[in-house]
């Protein structure tokens, strides 16, 4: 018999509610601000509680779906995530309520310019520690 929890991961059904409430802030003012929020705050679960069916019955916590209980580099690298993000969007909301009042527009340009280096070196330190992250998973399922 299969069961639905053999057909879609918790993960995954919690990453389609997230898209959904993300997508419902459009509508309103600042939503593209609010919708890329509440993408990155919610792309790295850092706290859950109680648990969740398993195939075999058993309960299980739900914070295994996101991260390794026991590894604690995992758990840093998915904290060093989540951080980027928040900055990330700090970042972005500092541009879209126009924070960044400048006399001169040069100055606003190189402020822009340092906004646009900060996420990109946020971005390649997310995907570095999510390359590291997964390539330890894939190394410690082969041994």
């Amino acid at each position: 018999e299969v069961g639905v929890s053999n057909l879609v991961s918790f993960k995954a059904m919690y990453g389609a509610t997230v898209e959904a409430i993300a997508l419902s802030w459009q509508v309103m003012p600042y939503g593209g601000l609010l919708s890329k929020a509440t993408q990155y705050l919610n792309s790295y679960v850092l706290f859950t509680t109680g648990n969740d069916g398993s195939k075999d019955g058993n309960p299980q916590p739900i914070e295994s779906h996101f991260v390794d209980q026991e590894s604690k580099l995992a758990r840093l690298l998915h904290a060093l995530n989540w951080a980027s993000m928040v900055l990330q969007t700090v970042v972005l909301a500092a541009i879209e309520m126009e924070l960044f009042q400048f006399a001169e527009r040069s100055h606003l340009l190189t402020a822009l310019g340092l906004c646009a280096l900060f996420i990109f070196a946020l971005g390649f330190v997310r995907v570095g520690s999510g390359l590291f992250f997964d390539t330890q998973q894939y190394s410690g399922s082969k041994a």
